[in-house]
This record gives C-alpha cells, structure tokens and sequence, in this order.
C-alpha cells in the first residue's frame, strides 16, 4: 500500500534492494533482473547506477560481466531505503505537512516545496486517487489547502503515517 505514493522508478528501486535481501540471491544477469521488475535493460541499468551513487555507504553494487549483486551493509534494512525514498517523494512530504498543518495555501506549499501550482496540483490528484482506491474516507482541498478527514480517520491513519514516515528498524 505505503508504496503507491512513490515514483515509478522509486518503486523499481526497491524492488532491486529487496531482491538482494534475500539470502538466496546472489548474482542475477541483468537481463534477468530487468525482467523481474519489469523494465527495459536500459532503465535498469540507470536504476543500478543511481542505486549505487545515492547509497554507496550503504551497500556494494558488484558487476561482474553481465552479472550483478549488491551487498547491503548489515546495519541497514529494508525500512531504512523505504524511509529514504519516502522522504524525498513530493507525496510523502505534502502529506505530512498536512497532517502536521503546518500550511494552509496552495502558494506557501508550492514555495515550501520549491514545486510549480501545477506539480503541486498533480501531487494533491495523485494522493487523492491514492485515498480513493483505498477507500479511505480522506481528500486535500485546495482551498483551503487542507487534509479534509474525520477525527476518527486522522486518529487512525495518522499513526500508520508517522510509523511509514518516521520510525527506525
């Protein structure tokens, strides 16, 4: 569900890190690992390179032919890269300033966020689909800028928010 809200290639991302949690997996061809998670070699390839500049303390991205394999460092788990993309996702972020209230108009968002009205306009479409397919009873307004929900829906999602958001493994 958490996932949603997050890029395509956020998505891609972990789907590569999660694959190498598992201690089954050692080296996969490319080829095989862009079929997995359903991308072109080309994407993957850009993932890995992206993968391995964003969390080079992280973990060891090893290549070898057409062979790959990454090393996640033991002090870090799935969570934590969850938290990291999350953290840099425009959804995630809006959200929990919403929930916080810290805002109140589309224009202090869109500078807060150093994002146009319009990205700013299609990240609120995004998290409201989001709220819809999962049938939950929530919506932002616009005018108001606000995250429109009943005390009993705040009381528990709110908590699931600042778990997905904030907690550490």
């Amino acid at each position: 569900m958490r996932y949603r809200l997050l890029s395509q290639k956020a998505q891609r991302q972990l789907h590569i890190i999660k694959i190498f949690y598992d201690p089954e997996v050692k080296a996969v061809s490319t080829r095989q690992l862009a079929k997995m998670i359903g991308c072109s070699l080309s994407i993957l390839l850009k993932d890995l390179e992206e993968i391995e500049t964003l969390y080079d303390q992280e973990l060891t991205l090893k290549r070898e032919d057409v062979q790959v394999y990454i090393v996640i460092h033991t002090d870090y788990t799935y969570g934590y890269f969850f938290q990291s993309y999350a953290h840099a996702c425009s959804e995630f972020m809006i959200l929990d300033t919403l929930f916080k209230r810290q805002i109140n108009t589309m224009d202090e968002a869109a500078e807060i966020f150093y994002m146009s009205r319009t990205s700013l306009s299609r990240a609120i479409q995004r998290i409201n689909n989001f709220f819809t397919d999962l049938e939950i009873p929530a919506q932002i307004t616009k005018s108001p800028l606000k995250l429109d929900m009943s005390e009993t829906v705040y009381r528990t999602y709110y908590p699931l928010f600042l778990d997905i958001y904030y907690s550490v493994d």
